[in-house]
Order: structure tokens, then C-alpha cells, then sequence
């Protein structure tokens, strides 16, 4: 017959019972404060994102404006992408040989005009479905400003076409010192031709189409859509790096992000897309000049 527990044993036990026990609660306690904390955190970014595109919305309705969504603006991109590739598939196919040399620079400014038109196009149809046209889904009306409101507007375009050309002309210089050689500038010349009739259908393309599709798509719709889901700076950013991958050119792709994110700022905060067009027209223009005068 075994002998009995001795009392000191069992107290030793059930203490140290009690500290495992004890343990293994402060664990769980610990582990539901974890938790309790992760949902709070879940539910301010939820609460903060819906007072921001309620805001934005509200904006957006005081200036006749579309709050465009996250999936519009996927539409937007991938459209815009796939016209990308099947363009550059076509001017570079050997379909491109059989054209008369006379008659391929007007062909391909063509083909890129029909690549401008289908991002209108689809930019149209989206502000179809919410019944508006497209200068009023965009808020491009023709409206009163003041003339400080207007000067302010002209000295900020000027400041920021200079600080962007600026920047793209220090990239330049120090992606040369580091023996990157940039692409030849005889590339607008190649797909436009040269002379008189080649600068009009590179100022065409490059400067007028160019910046309108371009800022309806990515400041217009992108931006927007990402500003109410995520803030303004974040969306300034992230369309900034997809306007820069976009062009698809290394040599670009810095001084077009620091382009992105100043044409981004400019449309937050002049609350119109007209301010950014203007200065991607006026810097595509200056590309432009300058191929074609250091060509001449």
C-alpha cells in the first residue's frame, strides 16, 4: 500500500499549477489586447479612408467633377497598356517597311493618334456610364477665376516647368558622367520625319494630344481614385511611378517621376486638371524644340 501525499507536496503542485494557469492567461490576455489592438488600428484606416473620399466626393460635387473609383481607374490603365504594346508592335512590325518612306512619318503619327483616341475613347465611356460628358466628368468647363487666382495659377506653372526641367537636365548630365549613354534624339525624327511638316506632327502628338490623354488618365482618374482610398501624398507617389513605368524608358523614367509628382501636386492643389495639362504640354515642348532645333 503506496504512502500517502505529504502536504508539502501538494502545496508545491498546486502553486505550480497555479503559475502555469496564471501564464497561460496573461498569454491569452495578451494575445486578445494584440488583437483588440490590430482591429483598432484595421478600423481607424477604414474610418480615415471614408471621411477622405467622403471629402473628396464632396469636392468633387462642388467643382462638377466624377469621384472615380479603384476599379475605373484599373480599366483606365490596362487600356491604356494594351494600346501601349499593340502601337509599339505596330510602328516597329515590318508592316511599317511596306509603306512608301514619303508616306510613313504620316502613318505614324496616325497609328499614335488612333492610340491617344482609344484612351479618350475609354475616358469617355466611363464618364458616359456616370452621364456626364467628358469636360464636365473632368471639370474642365471653361470657369471664372480671379487674378490672383489666375496669377498664382501662371507662377506656379512657370515654377514648376522650371524646376522639372531642372531636374531632367541634372539627370542628364550626371547619367552621362556615369557613362549611361541616352537614347539618340533622332528618334522623334524617325517616327515624325523632319522638317516643317515633321515638327507639326511631332507638336500634334507629343504636344497637345499626348498631355490631354495623359492627364485625364492618370491625374484625372488614377489619381483620384487613389487619393480617396489612400490620402493625397501616397496617390501622388504610386501614380507617379506608374506615369514614369509607363513610358517604358530608363533614361526617362527618373525626371518623368519627379514630373508625375509635380503634376500631381499641381492638380490637388489648384483643384484643376488644366494647371498640370499645360505644364506637360510646355515641357513635351521643349523635348520637341530642342530635337528638332539641334537636328536642324
Amino acid at each position: 500500500m503506496s504512502r500517502s501525499k505529504r502536504p508539502a507536496d501538494l502545496g508545491h503542485r498546486a502553486q505550480v499549477g497555479s503559475r502555469a494557469e496564471a501564464k497561460r492567461l496573461r498569454a491569452r490576455t495578451d494575445a486578445t489586447l494584440r488583437q483588440h489592438e490590430r482591429d483598432r488600428v484595421v478600423a481607424e484606416r477604414q474610418r480615415k479612408a471614408a471621411q477622405r473620399s467622403e471629402e473628396l466626393a464632396a469636392a468633387d460635387e462642388r467643382d462638377g467633377r466624377v469621384s472615380w473609383t479603384l476599379p475605373e481607374a484599373g480599366l483606365v490603365l490596362a487600356v491604356m497598356m494594351a494600346s501601349l504594346l499593340a502601337t509599339d508592335a505596330i510602328i516597329g512590325s515590318s508592316v511599317m517597311e511596306s509603306v512608301p518612306a514619303a508616306s510613313r512619318a504620316v502613318v505614324r503619327s496616325a497609328i499614335l493618334a488612333v492610340f491617344y483616341g482609344i484612351q479618350l475613347l475609354t475616358l469617355g465611356f466611363l464618364a458616359a456610364r456616370r452621364n456626364v460628358g467628358l469636360r464636365a466628368a473632368f471639370g474642365l468647363q471653361q470657369r471664372r477665376v480671379g487674378l490672383s487666382a489666375g496669377l498664382v495659377t501662371a507662377g506656379l506653372v512657370t515654377l514648376v516647368l522650371l524646376v522639372t526641367r531642372a531636374v531632367a537636365t541634372s539627370w542628364g548630365w550626371a547619367a552621362r558622367a556615369a557613362g549611361w549613354t541616352p537614347p539618340d534624339v533622332g528618334d522623334l525624327m524617325t517616327v515624325f520625319g523632319g522638317g516643317g511638316a515633321g515638327f507639326a506632327l511631332a507638336a500634334i502628338t507629343v504636344v497637345v494630344l499626348g498631355p490631354l490623354a495623359e492627364e485625364l488618365a492618370f491625374r484625372g482618374v488614377v489619381l483620384r481614385a487613389a487619393g480617396a482610398r489612400w490620402g493625397q501624398w501616397p496617390a501622388t507617389v504610386g501614380t507617379a511611378a506608374l506615369f514614369a513605368a509607363y513610358h517604358m524608358t530608363a533614361w526617362t523614367a527618373v525626371p518623368l517621376f519627379a514630373l508625375g509628382i509635380a503634376l500631381g501636386w499641381l492638380a490637388w492643389t489648384r483643384r484643376s486638371l488644366w494647371a498640370a495639362i499645360l505644364v506637360h504640354a510646355l515641357y513635351n515642348g521643349t523635348v520637341v524644340a530642342a530635337a528638332y532645333w539641334l537636328a536642324a
